[in-house]
């Protein structure tokens, strides 16, 4: 008796997760998160620099601040992605 085959059953987030970190590593810069949002880097630096949007309230949990710089994690950011928040 052979196993079923897993990749029927694996969930949206861990595939995008899986392709996030193939192609970009665990942790992801704001070019390439612009890359993945499909959006310009300079209307997603606008977007994310106001205090009351809601795109960057959304990335929250995804975000890591290491000095000036942000980070987005991909295993998060694949959660978000794939609509599955608990919110």
């Amino acid at each position: 008796m052979s196993l079923p085959n897993t990749s029927e059953f694996t969930s949206p987030a861990v595939k995008i997760e899986q392709h996030l970190i193939s192609t970009y590593g665990l942790l992801l810069t704001r070019e390439h998160l612009a890359e993945v949002l499909q959006r310009k880097l300079s209307g997603l630096t606008y977007e994310l620099g106001k205090s009351e949007s809601t795109l960057k309230k959304t990335l929250e949990p995804a975000t890591l601040k290491i000095g000036r710089r942000c980070f987005y994690r991909a295993p998060d950011l694949a959660v978000i992605l794939a609509g599955e928040t608990s919110e």
